[in-house]
């Protein structure tokens, strides 16, 4: 059985006040009362400087990276610098669409066996709405309902999902050399060879406002479009 006390969000944001401000609010602003662990990967302003006075009522841990870390190593590091069971990993553009997706987590893993990571009803608002979800498009129009029914699937999507901390140890966590893209289908492999069990769980929903890529800033020679394609190739190799 978990507690409240088992569950810590997790977020790591670059450059991105406006938006990192939200995604702590609406992780503070839930039934139950998280730690929350904000990983500055190295912006030009001091997030914690920004934020910390707005949130002094809080239980929020401020880390910064002097060196960019990729997605994958921000996670890694927030990890580091965190403890609890259960991990919600957030990114710095999305946010809980209501106060109880916590509460939700928290009782589903407590009445679960063998449930090592979870994928969220991540709401996608970018010029037109739809779905991030963990289906093909094939699945998607046999399965009409599919993204409201809760079921076992094979990976996860990272703009909101959770992951328990015994089992990412165990796997040696994300891999940081993927620096950015495809490290979650990888790690999801990872989890599936270990026996563990992922779900869809829809009745968490997550609204997700992407932002512009920094990636580019992080590594003037390698941008979004070489990291995609290399890390297909990479992840096929190591899985």
């Amino acid at each position: 059985m978990y507690h409240s006390k088992d569950i810590t969000v997790l977020i790591a944001t670059k450059d991105r006040v406006k938006q990192i401000e939200r995604a702590i609010r609406s992780s503070v602003n839930q039934s139950i009362n998280p730690r929350v662990v904000v990983l500055d990967d190295a912006s030009k302003v001091n997030i914690k400087d920004e934020l910390a006075e707005k949130f002094s009522d809080f239980q929020i841990d401020w880390i910064r990276s002097d060196m960019p870390s990729g997605v994958a190593g921000a996670r890694n590091k927030l990890v580091e610098n965190s403890s609890g069971s259960i991990m919600v990993f957030l990114d710095d553009d999305a946010y809980f669409e209501d106060e109880n997706c916590l509460e939700k987590i928290l009782k589903k893993f407590s009445s679960s066996e063998g449930l090592a990571a979870m994928a969220f009803k991540i709401i996608l608002r970018e010029g037109t709405e739809g779905l991030q979800i963990p289906f093909s498009r094939l699945e998607r129009i046999f399965k009409k309902n599919i993204h409201n029914e809760e079921t076992e699937v094979s990976y996860y999507v990272g703009a909101g999902h959770v992951l328990l901390r015994e089992v990412f140890e165990k796997i040696g966590g994300y891999d940081d050399d993927f620096f950015y893209g495809l490290e979650e289908l990888d790690l999801s492999s990872s989890i599936i060879k270990e026996r563990g069990n992922i779900i869809y769980f829809p009745i968490v929903k997550v609204i997700h406002e992407p932002q512009r890529s920094v990636v580019n800033k992080k590594n003037q020679l390698k941008d979004e479009t070489y990291y995609s394609i290399r890390n297909r190739i990479w992840v096929s190799y190591k899985h």
